[in-house]
């Protein structure tokens, strides 16, 4: 998702993670110094939750500074959209890294009810634009990748051949047929994996 959103990203921040709609990039601490990989993408998703609002996706407004009413309700928006995201990618969602944006939401919600309603609206849209970078990302994989991915799947595959002589030769006819076609390596492999449960002696 994220290569696949082309928004710019950079890892040379010390404690702290933003988006520039200016430069259209977002900024984060290197990956080492998250506690684990879960906080750093759940960190990076809502990043990017932001850029959904550059002028050339969603433009919503992202000039307000931190304490301000269009600031808060942009953090409220980001931070719906990425619990969505994260329960689609069932990698989870931990508000304790935004619960400095608390008062101000509750304020928000406070002088205007319907707010909430307004921002889980904008959240839906975030979240299915963020979603659609991956697909985007698998419709533009390059032939050499789909092939490499077949080789991987028919090297899983090739572990169920008890006799290492048949795997290898298994091995070597789908590399011959993965430089024709990348997609005829697969269903080749499963014919080849049928043929091995039924007959023992191959």
């Amino acid at each position: 998702m994220l290569k696949g959103s082309e928004v710019k990203i950079i890892h040379n921040q010390a404690d702290k993670a933003s988006y520039n709609p200016l430069k259209d990039e977002i900024k984060l601490p290197p990956k080492n110094q998250f506690e684990d990989a879960g906080k750093y993408y759940a960190t990076a998703l809502h990043e990017l939750g932001h850029s959904t609002g550059h002028h050339s996706r969603l433009n919503r407004d992202l000039s307000g500074n931190f304490g301000s009413v269009s600031y808060a309700k942009e953090e409220l928006r980001a931070e719906i959209s990425s619990l969505m995201v994260g329960s689609e990618l069932g990698t989870g969602h931990d508000p304790s890294q935004h619960t400095s944006y608390v008062k101000s939401w509750v304020k928000v919600l406070k002088d205007n009810p319907r707010e909430i309603t307004e921002a889980s609206k904008d959240a839906e849209k975030i979240a299915s634009l963020v979603l659609s970078y991956e697909k985007e990302q698998v419709k533009t994989t390059s032939e050499p990748e789909k092939i490499n991915i077949s080789l991987k799947l028919a090297e899983k595959l090739a572990e169920r051949f008890s006799n290492e002589e048949d795997k290898n030769r298994f091995l070597q006819k789908v590399l011959e047929q993965s430089e024709q076609s990348s997609i005829k390596p697969v269903i080749q492999i499963k014919d080849e994996v049928k043929k091995t449960e039924v007959d023992p002696e191959r």
